[in-house]
């Protein structure tokens, strides 16, 4: 079973701007939206590789230069999302923000409490 933070939400209230805007993340700051693609050669191409496959999220949050947050929309399949996010190894903190929640994951542990 998944271990993670779950806030609920009203339904249809869930914006991924205005999660930003309350998280304080801007594009000036360090935000990226993956489909945008502005984070193309800034990254090693382990990362941008990451951010081009299946797993890539919506968007991510980068401290120097270092993808930390990553926001996923809807995912179809969490279970290939975090297999892909632990193996990737560098970001510490998963949102999945779905219509009626949100949840927030530690990234580096998440298949240790599965014990896949």
């Amino acid at each position: 079973m998944q271990t993670g933070i779950i806030i609920s939400v009203e339904q249809g209230t869930v914006n991924m701007k205005k999660i930003f805007k309350t998280l304080g993340l801007t594009k000036e700051n360090g935000l990226f939206i993956t489909g945008e693609k502005k984070w193309r050669s800034i990254f090693p191409k382990r990362i941008e590789e990451f951010f081009e496959s299946r797993n890539a999220p919506h968007a991510f949050f980068c401290i120097d230069n270092k993808p930390f947050i990553l926001f996923y929309k809807n995912p179809q399949n969490k279970e290939d999302i975090f297999k892909g996010v632990w193996n990737f190894n560098e970001s510490p903190v998963v949102f999945i923000i779905e219509p009626n929640n949100i949840q927030i994951f530690n990234g580096f542990k998440y298949l240790m409490v599965l014990n896949i």
